[in-house]
């Protein structure tokens, strides 16, 4: 520094000569090309990943779905009830032309509380039929319903200790 310059850093120098956004891009990769780690490649990798992942996410999908009715049913055959459920309400609340049928795929709870309810009146015509208890303590533990199903198990046992035997055939009490 004898000489009476003042040393003047690299991106002093750079800025003069180029404008802010290419001096920091050059910057960038300068400081790009002294680290080991392969940026380009990560970058790749994380595009690639993302594709990926958007096509394995198809649950969300509804592509190919026309009108309401298909995206609703397409949600309910994918186990996403809770999009179908709000789609089918608001439908309801606009009165869409297209979702007649669709409540037993929307609310699946629905189709076995509906055969309860058969079940129960076959009950009453046929009060020792052991297989119609046992019918429904199924279908009251499928809705999570504990203490019914224990309940319609009991009453099975206690009128035929031996299950084996009953007096009306499965295919009497679905008719």
């Amino acid at each position: 520094m004898g000489d009476g310059r003042e040393k003047v850093s690299y991106t002093q120098e750079m800025k003069k000569v180029l404008n802010f956004w290419e001096s920091l891009e050059q910057y960038a990769w300068k400081l790009v090309g002294r680290t080991p780690l392969p940026w380009p490649w990560v970058g790749v990798f994380v595009v690639i990943l993302a594709l990926l992942m958007s096509f394995l996410n198809v649950k969300n999908s509804v592509i190919g779905a026309e009108n309401i009715h298909q995206v609703i049913e397409k949600a309910a055959r994918l186990g996403d009830y809770e999009t179908a459920k709000e789609l089918y309400e608001g439908c309801i609340v606009s009165r869409c032309q297209s979702i007649t049928g669709l409540e037993d795929k929307v609310y699946p709870e629905r189709v076995v509380e509906r055969r309860i309810s058969e079940l129960e009146q076959k009950l009453e015509s046929y009060p020792e039929n052991i297989q119609i208890y046992l019918m429904l303590a199924d279908l009251y533990a499928q809705i999570g319903s504990g203490e019914r199903s224990t309940e319609y198990r009991e009453k099975a046992r206690v009128l035929d200790p031996n299950p084996s035997t009953s007096q009306v055939t499965n295919s009497q009490i679905l008719n």
